[in-house]
């Protein structure tokens, strides 16, 4: 099921902010952090580091929350439980799908961008 897109009108409701520019550079934003985020939590989860991969998972489910981005935020809090309890085999089979809905995310940013930037 591919990423909603992103409703421009609930955006505003939910964060109440009007201003499309700024809602748009935020979610800009957001689309730099999160790859960042995914980096931090594989090199953590390779390592085998609790407090890094919950850290970046952490970082990445606020951000996403902040911009509706449910189905990142749900699968960044999974890897973060993980992380605390150490269990990396959850940590690796969550981040997976954690992944996934971060790709669908990202896509769904740049039509974002894309339908709400000034000419």
């Amino acid at each position: 099921m591919p990423f909603p897109s992103i409703d421009l009108k609930r955006l505003q409701s939910e964060i109440g902010v009007d201003d499309v520019e700024l809602l748009v550079t935020v979610a800009q934003a957001l689309a730099k952090e999160a790859p960042i985020c995914l980096a931090e939590i594989e090199r953590a989860l390779v390592a085998r580091n609790e407090k890094e991969v919950s850290i970046a998972a952490h970082t990445l489910k606020g951000a996403s929350r902040m911009m509706i981005m449910e189905r990142v935020a749900d699968a960044a809090e999974e890897v973060e439980l993980a992380g605390k309890r150490g269990d990396f085999e959850a940590v690796a089979s969550t981040f997976i799908t954690l992944r996934h809905h971060v790709e669908e995310m990202l896509q769904a940013i740049e039509r974002f961008a894309n339908e709400n930037q000034a000419p």
